[in-house]
């Protein structure tokens, strides 16, 4: 009986200190002289972004640094994919050639491998070392389109074949495979979208919305979008489901969305602009319930801004790349974005202040630690406690006056016994209560 006594006191003072939440937001990392398009990490340190192959940009801490590496001056790249934190493609056209680099020294050397007349290059991926596979079109003027065209290599690009699914397809944008054998290809809008599930070697196409970007999860699972609407397919992109539209919290203008990044089945990220206030500026947008319901996470503050492409590796950490207006003396910079921990030394951007909310903690049922967000749209005292079913308080995580935003807390209930807990928020002006599950 005193050892049960001794335990219960320990437990409760363990998990009765407050635990400092942490503050995630955008912010400047980076600003590289040149406009940005395309990124791509493989990790949460190696990363590359370019517009132009003069202009290609690698990262190795993070995107804390970026070094330039050149390339051919003029190549406009368009897509860039890397299978590993050495060997990757940049894809796009130099204006009237389809043009194709590649790198095996994690971009600090290109070397050109396929250069194809009257071709325009839009995406790529790395499936490996040896493979990948790159969509464009066939463009002999600015009037005068062909078709879609599908080029590959299995040898590490020492070999390419070329080919045309179907000649009514005037164009193929954005390419996306979850493993070796399951793939899509998003055509030109309105036109519905390939899909592949022996590695390439045929496609079927779908009917689907106009769309310009995706991302699947899964085989069967994945996001699209189509500017400010977003859809859902559990069946490989053989039908889809309308979701959301994401909106300004005022309702003034929707996303037009350029690129998503989800992480599972709940989180994810839509990347574009937004026409605010008199001006187009950078937006990303945010879903923590698979796109039911969107909020605003970051609101640029310039003028002709675009966010053309994100990554999100984890909830933690992400990437972006934001255009700007042309000045006349620094030229076009494009800017990274960085999703992190906020410590006071980064420069935090203009945020949404966010609404008051609670979400599901994150896994559940748990063991032994769980992950709480929350989000307060003013600074405020805030305090969030765990109870059992009786209500008896068995851990205070949070009792302190944050900053607007949001928090992530972490709850270790290694000491507690399995059972059903439950977490309450609360501020001066908002109050709720959720459930979460021990399971040991």
């Amino acid at each position: 009986m005193e050892l049960n006594m001794k335990t219960l006191v320990i437990s409760f003072f363990v998990f009765s200190i407050p635990i400092e939440a942490q503050n995630y937001s955008w912010v400047r990392q980076a600003t590289l002289g040149s406009l940005l398009s395309v990124l791509d990490f493989v990790d949460l340190q190696h990363g590359w972004a370019a517009y132009g192959s003069n202009a290609i940009y690698r990262t190795t801490d993070g995107g804390v640094t970026w070094t330039p590496y050149g390339g051919n001056v003029g190549f406009i790249v368009y897509g860039i994919s890397f299978a590993d934190s050495l060997n990757g493609w940049c894809a796009g056209t130099d204006g009237t050639d389809g043009l194709i680099i590649h790198t095996t020294d994690g971009g600090k050397t290109w070397v050109p491998q396929l250069d194809m007349p009257y071709r325009k290059y839009f995406s790529t991926q790395a499936l490996s070392k040896d493979k990948n596979i790159t969509c464009g079109q066939t463009k002999y003027s600015s009037s005068s389109i062909d078709t879609g065209r599908i080029v590959t290599t299995t040898d590490g690009g020492k070999t390419w074949v070329e080919r045309t699914i179907r000649d009514s397809i005037t164009q193929l944008n954005k390419v996306q495979f979850v493993d070796s054998l399951y793939g899509w290809i998003i055509v030109d809008l309105g036109s519905g979208i390939l899909r592949t599930t022996n590695g390439g070697v045929t496609w079927s196409i779908n009917p689907a919305p106009g769309l310009n970007a995706m991302f699947f999860l899964s085989r069967s699972f994945g996001y699209a979008c189509s500017g400010g609407y977003f859809f859902k397919t559990s069946d490989s992109g053989l039908s889809w489901t309308q979701l959301a539209e994401i909106l300004l919290p005022d309702n003034t203008d929707y996303l037009h969305s350029e690129n998503i990044s989800f992480l599972d089945t709940l989180y994810g990220w839509g990347f574009g602009s937004v026409f605010h206030q008199g001006v187009i500026v950078g937006a990303i947008f945010r879903t923590t319930n698979g796109g039911a319901t969107w909020g605003l996470n970051f609101l640029g503050n310039g003028y002709n801004e675009d966010i053309y492409e994100g990554a999100m590796i984890d909830r933690s950490h992400g990437w972006a790349v934001e255009t700007g207006s042309y000045d006349s003396v620094a030229g076009t910079q494009g800017r990274l974005l960085s999703y992190k921990v906020v410590t006071g030394v980064s420069e935090k951007l203009p945020q949404l202040p966010f609404t008051f909310a609670l979400q599901q903690n994150y896994p559940n049922p748990f063991n032994p630690t769980t992950t709480i967000e929350y989000s307060i749209p003013i600074d405020a005292l805030v305090t969030l406690k765990i109870f059992d079913v009786l209500g008896n308080k068995v851990a205070t995580l949070v009792d302190q006056k944050q900053i607007a935003g949001l928090h992530y807390v972490t709850f270790d209930g290694n000491s507690l016994a399995s059972g059903v807990y439950f977490y309450r928020l609360q501020t001066a002006a908002y109050f709720v209560v959720k459930k979460l599950v021990l399971l040991k």
